[in-house]
């Protein structure tokens, strides 16, 4: 054994140092990989759907809010300025020893972890707080708005006033 071990005197392989900074960058772009990975699972699961519905903005539920008749105008009007006033409606050393297979397994270990305490968190805290609003998912607060003016629930002036409030 002229080297003084398996590998030679860098302990690297046949390549020396090359071949430490290529397995150490591939490690990094690994590691990058698995964070923008579980990143973008946390965001879904955090939040399903968000663009297709506007129940995680503010402003929309605000106005979902006045549609159905649960605040005031007054309210409204003076929850809206807080939203817009305090600008919240638009808000959001590497183990080198243990090898590639030692970390892959570490970084599935923990990947699986994070899901699993994402999705125990989306489940016990559900992020509209366990109340569904009325209408169908899709309901827009104009929708809202015109089938409480078609049920009676509200005047034509109240509808009008309300309709203008809402920007339609």
């Amino acid at each position: 054994m002229i080297g003084g071990g398996m590998h030679g005197w860098t302990g690297f392989g046949t390549l020396g140092w090359a071949e430490m900074l290529a397995g150490l960058l591939l490690n990094l772009a690994l590691i990058v990989g698995v964070v923008l990975l579980v990143v973008w699972l946390v965001k879904r699961i955090a939040a399903p759907g968000r663009d297709e519905t506007p129940y995680g903005r503010p402003q929309e539920i605000l106005k979902m809010r006045y549609a159905r008749g649960e605040i005031t105008r007054e309210q409204y009007q003076e929850m809206l300025s807080d939203l817009i006033g305090e600008g919240v409606c638009e808000m959001t050393g590497i183990g080198l020893g243990m090898g590639f297979f030692g970390l892959l397994l570490m970084v599935v270990f923990w990947v699986g972890l994070i899901a699993l305490a994402a999705w125990l968190v989306k489940s016990l805290f559900p992020v509209d707080g366990g109340v569904r609003p009325q209408g169908e998912a899709g309901d827009s607060p104009r929708r809202i708005l015109d089938q409480r003016y078609a049920r009676g629930e509200i005047t034509r002036e109240q509808y009008q006033e309300m309709l203008s409030d809402l920007g339609g």
